[in-house]
């Protein structure tokens, strides 16, 4: 298991970028019950409807900069990928589980791009085989992985967790 983090060198547009997704001006819209549990989401590239490995439709006009964030830690961090499969801005909450459902992205092979958009706790817990492997949340870190089953923890109680998510082949 391949497992990249970093923090997220942000020029001065994306920085933006982010400040304006945490505002109050960005638009979210609820999902329920998402792997035991509801969210808040902004899908940016809808998943294709034949659950293959080909790029999905952009759904929404944030979707360049969010890939220029994507590609510029994939670049620096000599990452390669083919195609964007999905990607997708999360807002969870407290919750009375302890973690968010074990679940794996696609049933494919495929490349998993998170990124921790605000302060908040909730680690990312990556599953292979019978070792976990925490990722602890923090404002501006970036993990990639290879798509095994993975989890977060929540956060506190009057906070909010915030993650840009990209699949890639």
């Amino acid at each position: 298991m391949k497992i990249v983090e970093g923090i997220v060198n942000l020029d001065t547009i994306q920085k933006s970028f982010i400040d304006y997704v945490l505002s109050y001006d960005f638009s979210w819209y609820y999902q329920e019950a998402l792997y035991g549990t509801m969210q808040f989401s902004h899908c940016l590239m809808r998943r294709n409807d034949l659950n293959l490995p080909i790029p999905g439709k952009i759904e929404s006009k944030d979707y360049k900069v969010a890939e220029s964030i994507f590609e510029s830690f994939c670049n620096s961090n000599n990452i390669e990928f083919n195609n964007i499969l999905r990607s997708a801005i999360n807002c969870t909450f407290h919750s009375a589980e302890k973690n968010i459902g074990v679940h794996r992205d696609h049933e494919f092979d495929h490349g998993v791009f998170l990124m921790y958009l605000n302060n908040s706790s909730g680690d990312t817990i990556i599953y292979h085989g019978d070792e976990e492997h925490r990722i602890t949340f923090e404002q501006y870190k970036a993990v990639v992985f290879s798509g095994e089953e993975h989890s977060h923890e929540f956060c506190p109680i009057d906070d909010r967790r915030v993650v840009m998510a990209f699949t890639f082949n």
